[in-house]
């Protein structure tokens, strides 16, 4: 289950970062609030890990972080192609 959860949280820090790259015209004060937000959003959903599952946040924490990098790259790579 911390698995899923990992990955659900990565999915969703990475979230206004990713949908910030895909905007047309992005401006330097929305993308600094988007990235304010993942990295936010992460350590929220750490935090709250460690609370929750002590002995679990370090696998909780690389899938989370392994999935937010991947959709970030990913957006980026796509962003540059375009």
């Amino acid at each position: 289950m911390n698995v899923l959860l990992g990955i659900a949280s990565g999915v969703v820090a990475a979230a206004p970062l990713v949908l910030f790259l895909r905007r047309a015209d992005p401006g330097m004060g929305l993308g600094l609030v988007s990235v304010m937000a993942s990295f936010l959003l992460m350590q929220g959903a750490l935090l709250a890990a460690a609370l929750a599952w002590p002995g679990e946040v370090v696998p909780f924490g690389t899938l989370a972080v392994l999935t937010f990098l991947a959709l970030v790259v990913a957006a980026v790579i796509s962003r540059e192609r375009s």
